[in-house]
C-alpha cells in the first residue's frame, strides 16, 4: 500500500505540473519511472543509471543551484543498494568480503587522493577530485553487489554501449555538435570535454568486440558492426591523445586474452592498425596532428 500511495502522489504531482510546464512534467514522469524500476529491480535501475551518466552537460537544475540528475540518480541507486545490503533476506554480495584486496586497494586510492589536500595548492579542487573518486569507488562496490548473473552483465554492457552511441549521435547531429568555437571543433558529444567522450568510446568498442565473439545470434552480431564503425569515427573526431593510447592498450590486451580466438583477434588488430595509419597519414588535416601531439591535450 505504501508503494501504491507513493505512485498515486507522484501521478498527482505530474498532473499538476503538466499544464504549467510540459517539459518538467515529462522529466517528472521519467524520474518516477526510474524510481519505480530501481526499487523493483536494482540491476535494471543500475543499467538505466549508466545511460544517464553519459550526459554530463550543465542542466537547468544545476543552473538553479541544485544538483544534477546524475547525482540524484546515483543517490537513489546507493540508497536502494544500502537498504538491500542491510536486509538479511537479500543475501547480497559484498566486495569487502569476497575480494578484500581489490576493495581495500580502491579505498587506499581514495585515501591517497584525500590526503593530497594537505599539500595541494588548491585544497578545494583536491577535495572535489577526491570526492569524485570516492563516488567511482562506491559505484564499483555497488556494481559488484548488483551484477550477479549473465543477464545483468549484458544489461550493463548494453546500457554502456547505448549511452556511448547516443552521446556520439548528439555530437554529430544534435545540439552538442562540434563547432570551431567549441573545443576546436573536436567531438565531445554529451560531455564537456572530448577526452571524456573518448574515455567511454574505447570501452564501448571493446564491449562490442567481446559481444561479437560471444553472442551466437547473427542478427545481433551484424548490428554490432555499424556500432563499432560509428564509435571508431567518433574516437577519431575527438582527436584525443589519451583515447588513442587507451585503444592501443585495449588492442594489445585483446591479443593477450583472446585465447582460441587469437588468430582472428590478430587479424582485426592488424586491420585497425593499418586503417589508423592510413587515416592519420592521408586523411587527417594538419590541425588534428597539432591537437593530438599538443602537451595540453590530456585527460
Amino acid at each position: 500500500w505504501a508503494h501504491l500511495g507513493a505512485l498515486g502522489m507522484a501521478a498527482l504531482l505530474v498532473g499538476l505540473l503538466a499544464p504549467v510546464s510540459p517539459p518538467l512534467a515529462v522529466a517528472a514522469v521519467v524520474a518516477v519511472g526510474f524510481v519505480a524500476i530501481t526499487f523493483a529491480n536494482l540491476g535494471a535501475g543500475l543499467a538505466l543509471f549508466v545511460v544517464l551518466t553519459f550526459f554530463d552537460r550543465t542542466t537547468g537544475l544545476q543552473a538553479a543551484g541544485l544538483t544534477t540528475p546524475v547525482k540524484l540518480g546515483g543517490a537513489l541507486i546507493a540508497g536502494v543498494w544500502l537498504l538491500r545490503l542491510v536486509d538479511r533476506r537479500s543475501r547480497m554480495r559484498f566486495i569487502f568480503v569476497d575480494q578484500p584486496l581489490v576493495a581495500w586497494s580502491a579505498v587506499g586510492l581514495v585515501a591517497l587522493a584525500g590526503t593530497s589536500m594537505l599539500w595541494a595548492a588548491d585544497s578545494g579542487a583536491a577535495f572535489s577530485s577526491a570526492f569524485r573518486l570516492f563516488q567511482g569507488v562506491l559505484l564499483l562496490v555497488i556494481t559488484y553487489s548488483v551484477v550477479t548473473d549473465r543477464q545483468k552483465l549484458w544489461w550493463l554492457m548494453t546500457a554502456f554501449v547505448a549511452g556511448s552511441l547516443f552521446a556520439v549521435v548528439l555530437g554529430f547531429f544534435g545540439s552538442y555538435s562540434a563547432t570551431a568555437s567549441v573545443n576546436d571543433a573536436r567531438l565531445s558529444g554529451g560531455f564537456d570535454d572530448p577526452n571524456e567522450l573518448a574515455a567511454v568510446v574505447v570501452p564501448s568498442i571493446v564491449f562490442c568486440g567481446y559481444a561479437f565473439a560471444a553472442l551466437g545470434d547473427r542478427r545481433v552480431r551484424w548490428l554490432l558492426l555499424p556500432a563499432v564503425g560509428i564509435l571508431g569515427v567518433a574516437l577519431l573526431r575527438t582527436d584525443s591523445q589519451a583515447g588513442l593510447v587507451a585503444l592501443m592498450a585495449a588492442l594489445l590486451l585483446a591479443l593477450v586474452f583472446s585465447g582460441d580466438l587469437r588468430r582472428r583477434a590478430a587479424a582485426v588488430v592488424a586491420c585497425l592498425v593499418v586503417a589508423g595509419t592510413l587515416f592519420y597519414t592521408l586523411v587527417t588535416a594538419p590541425v588534428a596532428f597539432q591537437t593530438i601531439l599538443s602537451s595540453d591535450n590530456t585527460s
